[in-house]
């Protein structure tokens, strides 16, 4: 069971991750409302939401669990987060090839 410390650490680095999350989220919507496409929209915005998303998943379990935690979910979460990296490096990958027409 984590100390109160390393849960405080999660919190933060979950807190960080959500606000970038939220912020490359909305400037990518504002971005394809507005019909402005870079190469920073095209390529990297939408990895950049999924590890976020990935590593709040990863995170929670360990912020979250106490001594009567459910470890069936915090397996769950874990496997939900490595799949988010895993999109996320295979979404900027396929980016490069055009498969992804914004």
């Amino acid at each position: 069971m984590p100390s109160t410390r390393e849960k405080q650490i999660y919190k933060i680095i979950m807190i960080t991750s959500g606000i970038i999350a939220l912020g490359v989220a909305g400037y990518l919507a504002v971005a394809m409302f507005m019909g402005a496409k870079n190469y920073f929209t095209a390529h990297f915005a939408i990895p950049i939401v999924l590890v976020c998303v990935g590593v709040i998943a990863l995170c929670m379990p360990q912020a979250t669990r106490s001594r009567f935690g459910s470890d069936a979910k915090d397996n769950v979460m874990k496997i939900v987060a490595v799949l988010l990296i895993l999109f996320a490096i295979l979404t900027l990958v396929l980016s490069y090839f055009d498969f992804f027409q914004f």
